[in-house]
């Protein structure tokens, strides 16, 4: 049955009220439900002499928009605008969209680790491929694995900075303050890619192990690092050029 706002709505002295005549209620978590209902509508008052109309948010207009309702959903949802935050700074660096894709994914733990596989396969291995003690999840693989953690040593020594990862928010950290090159814009430029570049390099050596049995070596994985680092760094740099001597990353 439609019923119109002007049908659960009595004139009186004192301003008005509204008419709820509840057939039945039967849980506790209803009975608090409708009493929020309640002291929300005894801040409206309504007209009964106009038409019912869909209103939107405090400004009372008619028209939805998008960017309003993430507005009204960022400032209700506490955890919320952290999370937004991290994804708008994943598609504005200037990488390859598959690894800004593969990134997102990453900080969402979304990706098909062992340990995430394993909800689907109960009894399959969950080891690590590279340290082969721990289990494979995504903290572990980009963070904490003592293999991966070489490769952040190597980094550390070739950009002179002190990296020190050890959980996801270290990685988030790491993304967004990237290493230090020098004070040029292209340096800072080149800089910005260094971390996404060994995150898609872990993975792709990861995925070497598993799946086309290679073996695991630092010495691969630091130069597979370096190498895609001079091909994003390509489009950033000009004439400029990406070089590796003696352990440090230089632009020529």
């Amino acid at each position: 049955m439609e019923v119109a706002v002007k049908h659960i709505w009595v004139d009186c002295v004192s301003g008005g009220d509204w008419l709820l005549n509840l057939r039945r209620i039967s849980c506790d978590v209803q009975v608090q439900e409708v009493a929020e209902l309640l002291l929300c509508l005894d801040q409206k008052a309504p007209d009964p002499c106009s038409e019912d109309s869909m209103v939107w948010g405090e400004n009372m207009v008619e028209n939805y928009r998008v960017k309003q309702g993430y507005e009204w959903w960022k400032r209700d949802s506490p955890g919320l605008t952290s999370m937004m935050s991290k994804n708008l700074k994943i598609w504005q660096w200037k990488i390859p969209l598959k690894v800004k894709i593969f990134l997102w994914l990453v900080f969402q733990q979304r990706i098909l680790t062992k340990s995430y596989r394993a909800k689907w396969r109960p009894h399959m291995d969950t080891t690590c491929e590279f340290c082969a003690v721990d289990t494979e999840t995504v903290e572990h693989m980009f963070c904490s694995c003592p293999a991966v953690m070489q490769l952040w040593n190597l980094i550390s020594v070739a950009t002179s900075s002190r990296i020190r990862i050890q959980n996801m928010e270290d990685l988030w950290t790491h993304m967004v303050v990237a290493p230090n090159l020098g004070d040029e814009a292209v340096q800072v430029r080149v800089a910005s890619i260094i971390t996404p570049a060994a995150v898609w390099a872990i993975w792709l050596t990861r995925n070497g192990v598993v799946f086309r049995n290679q073996r695991f070596y630092i010495e691969n994985l630091w130069e597979m690092t370096v190498g895609l680092i001079r091909d994003w760094g390509g489009s950033l740099t000009g004439a400029r050029s990406v070089n590796v001597y003696r352990g440090k990353i230089f632009i020529t």
